[in-house]
């Protein structure tokens, strides 16, 4: 595994959250993403659907570039749904991933 995890499960709501922190110079954004949700999803990152049907992994990968993010001092984050997982990726490395658990319309 890449990144450091730390998870929690909710009874009240049955959400599954996943946070993991990585280190953007050994692993790119997009593929991060496709970790988490598999892990979230109990399933294999080669199973989902591809990350560019929701977001464009290379445009991901350039605006979460910390290198960039430092020039304008500033923390980067973008937010998209991914396979009925709501993805929130951050420059300084942090990657949440929410799940309620149910199938979606996809």
């Amino acid at each position: 595994m890449s990144g450091e995890e730390s998870s929690a499960d909710t009874d009240d709501t049955e959400e599954i959250v996943e946070v993991r922190r990585y280190d953007w110079t050994s692993v790119a954004p997009s593929i991060a993403v496709a970790e988490v949700i598999g892990d979230v999803k109990n399933s294999d990152a080669n199973e989902l659907p591809p990350l560019y049907e929701h977001i464009d992994p290379e445009a991901l990968d350039r605006i979460i570039d910390p290198e960039i993010a430092s020039r304008f001092d500033t923390l980067n984050r973008v937010s998209f749904t991914y396979d009925d997982c709501r993805v929130t990726v951050r420059s300084n490395g942090e990657v949440t991933a929410r799940w309620d658990g149910s199938p979606g319309d996809e």
